[in-house]
């Protein structure tokens, strides 16, 4: 199966946080070195990220603090 770039993002963070790369509790990487990393743009990496926050396993930051946090790796343990 073909993906496009924003289901290929979403499959590498989700791989990421369930590897434990990103431990729960703690913060993504900031947007530019995430974008820089994965090789996408804002806009792609926005639109995984809140792809992500849809299946439970990240959180937006709260007012005023930058960054998403991971709230779970177990729900994508069947990526494995």
């Amino acid at each position: 199966m073909i993906k496009n770039v924003f289901g290929t993002t979403v499959d590498l963070l989700g791989e990421a946080i369930v590897s434990g790369r990103y431990p729960v509790g703690d913060s993504l990487p900031a947007e530019p070195l995430l974008c820089e990393e994965l090789g996408v743009s804002r806009s792609v990496l926005r639109e995984a990220v809140k792809s992500l926050v849809a299946k439970g396993l990240l959180t937006s930051a709260r007012r005023g603090q930058p960054g998403w946090h991971v709230l779970d790796n177990i729900a994508l343990r069947g990526m494995r």
